[in-house]
């Protein structure tokens, strides 16, 4: 969708394509704020009472995960993670470490793995992560307040805040 093409005229300029929203369309690096996705795999677990980052396995809806020791995630850090056989992604935030774990690879809670539509049974999918800067965050929540606010006219939000559960 471009602003010059005569067919997207009257259709909201933003309606498929989140990432485009940006004041400086020319001048700004698309690679600043979407981070390079990471091959890997993923397992998952029901979590625990006791995580090393001291971020329950709850939290987030139990849209949650656990990374390396040494990888380059931190915790309460957001990852988007990619399910290329169902399509779909999901936001997860970091709160258990794990030893000895590689760096391509999470532990996500059972919860994530179902809503990725993976089968439990499988025990361990392929998937794409990446970080999730706070750059893009500011994006899509700008992205949200824009698609409420033109699907509820009557209504007049204002602002956002990010929140965990």
């Amino acid at each position: 969708m471009y602003p010059g093409n005569p067919y997207f005229k009257n259709m909201y300029p933003y309606a498929y394509h989140p990432y485009d929203v940006y004041p400086d369309r020319q001048n700004f690096q698309y690679s600043h704020y979407r981070q390079q996705s990471v091959s890997g795999q993923a397992t998952w677990t029901e979590g625990g009472q006791l995580t090393k980052c001291g971020i329950p396995w709850s939290d987030n809806w139990y849209m949650t995960a656990a990374v390396g020791e040494n990888s380059p995630y931190q915790c309460g850090q957001l990852l988007r993670v990619y399910y290329p056989v169902t399509g779909r992604s999901i936001l997860v935030e970091v709160v258990d470490e794990v030893p000895g774990f590689p760096d391509n690879e999470i532990n996500v809670h059972r919860r994530v793995f179902e809503t990725l539509g993976a089968n439990p049974q499988a025990g361990v999918i392929d998937i794409q992560f990446s970080s999730v800067s706070q750059i893009e965050q500011q994006r899509w929540g700008r992205y949200l307040l824009e698609l409420t606010q033109t699907a509820y006219p009557e209504y007049h939000v204002m602002a956002y805040n990010f929140f965990y559960r």
